[in-house]
């Protein structure tokens, strides 16, 4: 009996902070609904002619709150119309589910430092991948004809088809990122709070059984290795692994170190959407290792939000 007395109390205090941030959380999503419906395919358009300057203003927009924003990124690349730096920017720059559990915490001091650490990094990291490139297409003979990133195998430009109409995808998807905002807003508000409070409840009932200090010694405490599998869990393509993440860095359980290395992985739907547009002749290879960067890049951002954040 007072085992389940204490899970039925454990169960209304979860509860009760739901509540509470039900609110919050509801009035967040409809001003992100709000921003995708309105700004997104003026976004894009910025990112797609942003040229030499795109990890910086791919950084600087993926940083919004908006669903579409690193899927249609990688219609972009796929398109051939934006560099492979300008879209890691936009993946590690993407914020997810962090931002609306963070607001409806009141951590404005984290929302701050948290994306002002991926905005810098996401723009350093793009330049960098997109300045390697080049330095390896210099290196390796050529035995065919380059193409540049606007053109296509015919010799015209594709991105129009590629880069702008994200819709179709969004619909595949179901993230609704077309048409009203109340409704959309309510799903996500809805689908959100279910995840916190699963997340919430069974965090709640293993400090209280087993105890906080002995639920973090639970964790390895080896350098790098945290940051690495957070990293690889980043690749997940759900935002229940953003939500998963930020709840357990609030609870205490994971360092703003390991949080950071899942978000910046963790790019919403742009990998999904990657895979499934940008085919043909060489372009696993290219998905793989763009992949294979962002990952490594996850973990170096991983890595330095632990000693600075």
């Amino acid at each position: 009996m007072e085992i389940l007395h204490d899970i039925l109390h454990v169960l209304l205090h979860s509860l009760g902070e739901l509540a509470l941030m039900l609110p919050i959380l509801f009035l967040t999503y409809l001003a992100m609904e709000a921003l995708e419906h309105y700004a997104k395919e003026g976004t894009l358009l910025r990112i797609r002619k942003a040229k030499r300057i795109g990890p910086l203003l791919g950084g600087a927009l993926g940083i919004i709150p908006q669903c579409g924003i690193a899927g249609g990124a990688a219609n972009l690349f796929a398109g051939r119309v934006i560099t492979a730096g300008t879209f890691l920017a936009v993946l590690l720059a993407t914020s997810d589910e962090m931002l609306p559990i963070l607001i409806s915490n009141g951590e404005v001091g984290v929302i701050v430092k948290a994306l002002a650490f991926k905005l810098i990094f996401a723009v350093f990291a793009g330049f960098a991948f997109d300045i390697a490139l080049q330095l390896y297409r210099k290196r390796k003979p050529r035995t065919h004809h380059a193409k540049s990133y606007g053109e296509c195998c015919d010799g015209h430009s594709h991105g129009e088809e590629y880069g702008i109409e994200i819709h179709e995808m969004c619909h595949r998807e179901g993230c609704e990122c077309h048409g009203g905002v109340l409704r959309p807003a309510l799903r996500h508000t809805l689908k959100v709070a279910l995840l916190i409070f699963a997340v919430s409840f069974a965090v709640s009932l293993a400090v209280h059984f087993i105890g906080e200090e002995k639920l973090v010694d639970i964790l390895p405490d080896l350098p790098v290795l945290g940051e690495a599998v957070a990293a690889l869990i980043g690749f997940i393509p759900s935002c229940s692994v953003s939500v998963v993440l930020t709840e357990f860095y609030l609870s205490g359980i994971i360092g703003s170190g390991e949080m950071m290395a899942g978000l910046l992985v963790n790019g919403g739907v742009g990998l999904l959407v990657l895979f499934k547009m940008n085919r043909g002749e060489g372009a696993m290879k290219k998905n793989i290792a763009l992949c294979a960067a962002l990952y490594l890049f996850g973990l170096l951002g991983g890595l330095l939000a632990g000693l600075i954040m």
